[in-house]
């Protein structure tokens, strides 16, 4: 149930980027939202047409500068800033810990002491993305990246914070794809496209990935809704084996071709010698063992528990998703 306030002043963190764009664009919609945008390296007049003056846009550098002014009869906050890397040098390791944990860590130390009724956190699936299972829910997985630990850490810290305070939603969706953003999907498509694309293995590993505004439509609907405060939720869109999702994106671009199929084994050789010269070059390269086993991995998900609470129809799913974002990408001539 959502608590009636007649205006309801909401604060998000890394409103700039790929996610951040989304949700402000959905929120903005709702006139009784009055936003608080925050950002830091990007140029925010690109990215949003406000018409209507409800979005504050505000620069602010969440390590070092003074926030507590900004947090005044603030309602609800959406935490979306972070930073990943897969560099382990001592650099990349400090500026994980850093703009994850101790970001998040003053960001509720705040909240403590103003009128912020409900904290949603935008953790990651790699919080808990290892796992003797092979259906991970929120109880039976743990992180095996640096990444992951550091998003582990802070939603801990966030949880022990906030007890008795303010309310807390942790949501770990799974890959987010969409337009505007050029991941895992994007380099999928462009490959295929390239026809430089190989399936290692039998292609009928599961793949999760979460459209964008699947993702910003739930983040809309559980905004002050008391059956998730206090709570992690694993989100995610249907799982996919890897052989539809290709498919479907040839489908797409209109290729009648066929994707070339190679034994595991001999992924596993390719990607030895990508993680040698990745380590002689000192720099992170697109094949790995990390990207070998997501492609070859049968894991899944578990959205259970957020279904139960959150009954709403998804809008566009992960085929619907696949085909908007190709159509943006041929658009904008990045294909």
């Amino acid at each position: 149930m959502l608590l009636n306030m007649k205006k309801r002043r909401i604060l998000v963190t890394g409103a700039s980027g790929f996610i951040g764009r989304f949700l402000i664009e959905n929120l903005a919609k709702d006139e009784d939202n009055i936003i608080i945008a925050l950002y830091n390296n990007s140029n925010v007049l690109d990215l949003y047409k406000d018409s209507d003056n409800r979005v504050n846009w505000v620069k602010v550098d969440l390590v070092n500068d003074s926030i507590s002014n900004i947090f005044l009869n603030i309602d609800v906050v959406y935490h979306l800033a972070g930073y990943s890397t897969i560099n382990p040098n001592i650099k990349e390791l400090n500026l994980l810990n850093k703009l994850n944990i101790f970001v998040t860590q003053r960001l509720a130390n705040e909240c403590k002491s103003s009128s912020v009724k409900h904290f949603i956190f935008v953790s990651s699936i790699a919080a808990c993305e290892s796992s003797d299972n092979i259906n991970i829910t929120e109880k039976n997985g743990s992180p095996k990246t640096h990444y992951g630990v550091a998003k582990k850490k802070a939603e801990e810290l966030l949880l022990e914070t906030s007890a008795n305070c303010f309310n807390v939603t942790i949501l770990r969706p799974t890959a987010i794809f969409g337009e505007h953003h050029k991941g895992s999907i994007f380099e999928m498509v462009k490959k295929i496209k390239e026809k430089r694309f190989v399936i290692f293995g039998s292609g009928n590993s599961l793949t999760n990935f979460y459209y964008i505004r699947d993702f910003v439509d739930l983040l809309t609907t559980i905004c002050e809704n008391k059956d998730t405060f206090n709570k992690v939720f694993i989100v995610s869109g249907d799982s996919y084996k890897l052989n539809a999702i290709v498919d479907h994106i040839l489908t797409c671009l209109d290729y009648k071709s066929k994707i070339i199929k190679l034994p595991i084994w001999f992924g596993y050789i390719i990607a030895t010698l990508f993680e040698v010269l990745s380590f002689l070059i000192k720099k992170p390269l697109l094949f790995s063992y990390r990207r070998l086993h997501a492609m070859t991995s049968k894991v899944s998900f578990s959205n259970k528990e957020i279904s139960k609470i959150i009954h709403m129809n998804v809008k566009y799913g992960v085929l619907m998703g696949l085909t908007r974002t190709i159509k943006w990408y041929k658009k904008k001539d990045m294909l």
